[in-house]
């Protein structure tokens, strides 16, 4: 159970890390495009640099919710790999001390 935890923890520190990526990654791109803002001189341009990011949040946000859920995947993969071992271990020496 120990390993179990020990791969859920590090399962969250690699998820809470890709959302502070993504965090840190829009903010970016938001002040980016506030100063393209500032620069329109039309209301087509305004409704060009909003649409534009409009889509690359969406974008953004489903990539960052599919890397998520990979990890998340792989983690609790890892996880029940480590639980079986551990229970495969703990029958065999059940056997033995019988």
């Amino acid at each position: 159970m120990t390993q179990a935890s020990t791969v859920l923890a590090r399962g969250f520190q690699e998820a809470s890390n890709e959302v502070l990526r993504f965090v840190q990654d829009r903010l970016t791109k938001n002040v980016d495009s506030l100063n393209r803002l500032a620069g329109c001189r039309s209301v087509q341009d305004v409704v060009a640099v909003q649409s534009e990011l409009v889509r690359d949040t969406l974008w953004q946000v489903i990539d960052a919710n599919k890397r998520v859920a990979e990890l998340s995947l792989r983690i609790a993969d890892e996880a029940a790999r480590a639980v079986h071992a551990q229970a495969d271990g703990n029958a065999d020496r059940a056997r033995r001390a019988a």
